[in-house]
């Protein structure tokens, strides 16, 4: 009977820590999205600048800063250029955070 009830304790205390770091990862990721969604100027973000682009894969074409990047890191959401399938240049967006040190 005693090990049953190690048994139900040891399942018991994992679900409960299972809980409690699905529960910190929901609250992190809702934060940095709530500060990317909240910040001004984030649609334009995402609009074509005009005139002639490098169209060079992997050539930046607008960087922005990212607030609410957890730990030591920093981070930005990026614009830059890439290929479609047919080969032809097309603008291609993400985001880059980078550790600091």
């Amino acid at each position: 009977m005693r090990h049953l009830t190690s048994h139900r304790f040891a399942f018991g205390f994992f679900a409960a820590l299972l809980a409690f770091v699905g529960g910190l990862v929901a609250v992190e990721t809702a934060r940095v999205a709530g500060n990317a969604l909240e910040r001004p100027g984030v649609p334009e973000f995402y609009t074509a600048p005009a005139g002639p682009i490098d169209p060079t894969p992997g050539t930046i074409v607008k960087a922005d800063p990212l607030l609410g990047v957890p730990f030591a890191a920093r981070g930005w959401r990026i614009m830059y250029t890439s290929t479609d399938v047919h080969g032809e240049p097309v603008l291609s967006t993400g985001v880059l955070v980078v550790p600091l040190g």
